[in-house]
This record gives structure tokens, sequence and C-alpha cells, in this order.
């Protein structure tokens, strides 16, 4: 399939022109104002390059080459302009906003050079960006597995606030969800910091002292700290920081941001994780959330009315339960019940979605024998539908 290309211009015979010449290498497409190329890319984002006049009717072009790299965050955003414009464009340049300028008119030769040179570097970011999310999501992974070894408990609801925390980020048209459902496993990593005896205390549900509190309750600044050390993680560090900040600008950290200046991955995940605590107390799904409207104030509107809009079918619906041995078990699965050893003693504890590190561990005591067999595992299944948005940002 050719590159595809969007092109803005409000003057059709330019349109047709840069048509006539290029049709044959790239598939364009057209619009003659901002509000029509919005159109275009909120339904559709699949394009590499987008090019647009400058001056137009109502919008200009460089305001549609801010929104544009909303809609579509690798799309490469040339820009045409006139004689007039130059001192603009240079600043548009030099700013970032806009990889290249062309003046118009602009001899047919350039433009094709330019717009191979836009393409390969749309290729090349998009490459970079996939290479970057499967590192990530390895390290990721491995502290994951570091966090579920110290809370065992803590792997099944991290994998329930991912699946739910990426449904919500897709309701409400956010096409990168990565550090969101990265930040959802990670939210509780600080507790890897706290010291054995706290650990067991949590795990036994016994009394914690005054002070052991206290340090619990740095648990998400600690955590952020931690994930900060890694290149990159930055983003998934301040959600993981402002977890506990409601939107009305109390919480955790006392001199946090407000509103919409908290990471919309700590929006999301906020009022899951209240959610998830009342459904541990019995409560269903929907009291859960009418309990959370009593607070209204507290949370993300646009989250709460994503929220609305979720299935509130439990987890399992979505999965087949089977007995497996442990040399058929796969990434992905979640254990139905507690892998236990032949004396009797968890080693993975119930709901825990297995990775590569917990697999390779009920190998190991598979292979020694001992490991009670077979296990009882839920298999996800393929979805059959998909989260339509309720919205999209079209407004400019």
């Amino acid at each position: 399939m050719n590159p595809r290309i969007l092109i803005v211009d409000d003057e059709p015979n330019v349109l047709s022109a840069y048509q006539r010449v290029m049709h044959r290498i790239y598939e364009v497409r057209t619009a003659t104002s901002a509000a029509q190329a919005l159109d275009i890319l909120s339904k559709d984002r699949d394009f590499a390059v987008i090019v647009s006049d400058m001056r137009m009717p109502g919008v200009s072009g460089l305001t549609l080459l801010k929104h544009a790299q909303r809609f579509a965050p690798d799309i490469v955003r040339i820009m045409l302009t006139g004689a007039d414009d130059q001192k603009t464009a240079v600043d548009a340049v030099n700013s970032g906003q806009v990889y290249r300028f062309l003046r118009k008119p602009c001899p047919s030769h350039v433009f094709l050079a330019t717009m191979e040179e836009a393409v390969k570097s749309h290729q090349t970011a998009r490459h970079e960006r996939e290479i970057m999310e499967k590192t990530f999501s390895g390290v990721v992974d491995m502290l994951t597995d570091m966090m579920a070894t110290a809370d065992p408990q803590s792997g099944r609801r991290a994998q329930q606030l991912r699946e739910k925390a990426a449904d919500i980020a897709r309701i409400l048209d956010i096409r990168t969800t990565w550090e969101i459902e990265s930040a959802a496993m990670l939210l509780n990593i600080g507790i890897v910091t706290l010291p054995a005896h706290i650990l067991h205390k949590i795990r036994e549900r016994e009394p914690l002292l005054d002070a052991e509190t206290a340090l619990c309750a740095r648990v998400p600044e600690l955590g952020a700290r931690l994930l900060e050390n890694i290149p990159r993680l930055e983003p998934i560090a301040a959600i993981v920081r402002h977890q506990n900040r409601t939107f009305d600008g109390h919480g955790t950290p006392a001199d946090g941001p407000t509103g919409c200046e908290i990471p919309i991955g700590a929006r999301i995940v906020h009022p899951l994780v209240e959610i998830q605590k009342m459904r541990n107390g019995g409560l269903s799904f929907g009291d859960a959330l009418a309990a959370l409207r009593v607070d209204v104030q507290k949370y993300d509107p646009d989250v709460l009315e994503a929220l609305e809009a979720l299935d509130p079918r439990d987890d399992d619906d979505s999965e087949a339960h089977e007995y497996r041995m442990a040399a058929e078990l796969r990434p992905g699965m979640r254990l139905g019940a507690d892998a236990l050893s032949q004396d009797g003693l968890p080693l993975v504890m119930a709901g825990a979605r297995l990775t590569g590190v917990l697999i390779a561990r009920l190998l190991n005591f598979s292979e020694l024998g001992l490991l009670r067999e077979p296990l009882f595992v839920t298999v996800p299944r393929a979805p059959t539908t998909t989260v339509a948005p309720v919205h999209a940002e079209t407004a400019i």
C-alpha cells in the first residue's frame, strides 16, 4: 500500500495540481478547510504526512497542524506559505511545531522530494516508537514480576486495572495507551522498597503501627522515584506519583496539579482504584460507580462518563476456564485458583496473570515434582467486539 498523504488548501485547483503530481506514488486525500481535515483525521489517522496551506479562511494552517499532531502523534507536518509568512513559518519550524515549510508556488520536483523525505521520517519515527514500546513493555513485565514477588495479590489487581484503564483510554479516543496501561500495572511498584516485616503484615492483614502506615502512604512517591531512574519512563512515573490526586486539587502530593493538569493516566486510574476497593468489599460495579458520583468533584467528568460506558460484567466473562499442566501454560492466562506446592504452600496466588517469569517458576517446581497439577486457569478468548469512542476531539 502506498504511503498516505493529506493535503489541505482552500483552493481546489491547487489540490488538483498536487493530486496529479503525486497520485502514482502516494495515496492522496484532500480537504478544503481545517474543519474538514480534522474530521478526516478523527475517523482515519493512518496518514504519514499532512500538508497545509498557512493562510485559510477561519483557521490558520499552523493551528490545524498543532491539532493534527494530537490526533496522530507520528504524522509529519508540513506547511505551505506565501512570501509574507516567512517569519511565522521559520518560528514554527524552530519551535518544533512543523517539520518543514514550502514556499508557494512550490515546484513539483521540490514538492516530491520533500514528500519522499517526510515519508521516510514518518517510517523511522514509527519504527523507533514500536521498538521503544516493546523494550519498555519488557521492563514493565520485569518490574511487575518484582512487585508480585513482594505482594502476590498485586498481580491480579494490577492486571484488572490495566484492562479497565485501556478500555477507558479507548473510549476517550486516546490512541497511544501503553504508558497508561504500564502505569496501571506499576501503581504499587513502590512496595518493593518497604521493609520485609511491613510486607509480611500487609500479606497477613495485620495492623500497622502509625509509622508503618505513614511509610505505606508514601508508596506512590517511592514508586515514582524508582521509575524516574529508568530513562523515558518519566510519564509513567508521573501517573504513579499523582494516582491519588483528586480532580478538585486534593489528595497527594499536596502541592500537585489540579483538574486537567493532572496526567490523564492518573485521572483514569484514580476512580478505577476506588471502584476496585469497593468491589473487593462486596459492592457491584454499578453501586461502586454510584458511590463515586456522591463526590463527583473528585474525578474527571470525562472519565466518569467513560466509566458509565464500560461493560460492568466481571472480567472472567471474556475468558474460558480450563485445567492445564505447567508445560501447557502460556503468558496472558490467569490462575483461577492458587498454584500450590505438594506441601500445600501457595506459590502463585489466584488471579495472577501469568508472565514468562511466573511460568518459569512453576515449571521449575513441576520438573522437581513439587507442584500440584493440573492447574485451574482462565484463558482469554479473542475479542468479538471493540469499544467505540463516545466522543472525538474535533473542536479547534
